[in-house]
């Protein structure tokens, strides 16, 4: 979300939906005046709490919040940030001020694919559809600033890593180690380049919504 300091003005009041430890939101710290970061997990927010130094204590806060119910009055927000985790319109519009930006990135439907193929016959993926998600914000009387999709390689350096992603991303069902030894033999042979990395891609949707005055 590189574009994001350019969406953003000194003076905005920011919240960041699913804000895990705090981390992008620290970085884009210049960027705006305050911050509030939620996430639902709070062992994520005590850890935010633990990232932010004391230089940024008066700048940015974190708390326990749902995005399908933020805990937040109506029209805080000049901005909202959203990266890779659920996405509520109504709450979303319902916290932004008039004229405020909903500036978000989703995972894509493709993303990852040939990582999630070998296991796709024993589950669905539930995933928000970032086409939907858009009509929805046009429904509530939002303009579409920009939606963009891109597609890029993406690649794991090492078994060790590859491993990590597939047991820690959404998959059609949790990967077991015993019981699929054989589905993860043959993805780490079919995705090994010839520079001995696992190539696979990164699928993203960019939308940035804004609220009417």
């Amino acid at each position: 979300m590189e574009l994001v300091p350019a969406l953003l003005k000194p003076t905005d009041h920011v919240l960041d939906i699913g804000t895990g430890g705090g981390e992008k939101l620290i970085t884009l710290a210049g960027s705006f005046g305050s911050a509030i970061g939620v996430d639902a997990d709070p062992a994520m927010i005590e850890t935010a709490r633990d990232n932010v130094s004391s230089e940024l204590a008066d700048t940015i806060e974190f708390t326990v919040g749902d995005a399908n119910n933020l805990p937040f009055d109506d029209a805080t927000f000049d901005a909202v940030l959203n990266r890779h985790s659920v996405v509520n319109p109504a709450e979303t519009v319902r916290v932004l001020r008039p004229g405020g930006l909903f500036i978000n990135q989703n995972v894509g439907p493709m993303n990852l694919q040939n990582l999630i193929d070998p296991w796709r016959h024993m589950g669905s993926m539930d995933l928000q559809d970032p086409r939907e998600l858009a009509d929805e914000f046009v429904a509530l009387g939002c303009e579409i600033e920009e939606f963009r999709e891109y597609n890029v390689d993406y690649a794991f350096l090492d078994e060790a890593s590859l491993l990590f992603q597939i047991k820690a991303m959404p998959m059609p069902v949790p990967v077991v180690a015993e019981r699929d030894a054989e589905l993860i033999a043959g993805l780490m042979e079919s995705t090994r380049g010839a520079d001995g990395a696992f190539h696979s891609n990164e699928h993203r949707f960019l939308t940035v919504v804004k609220k009417p005055v």
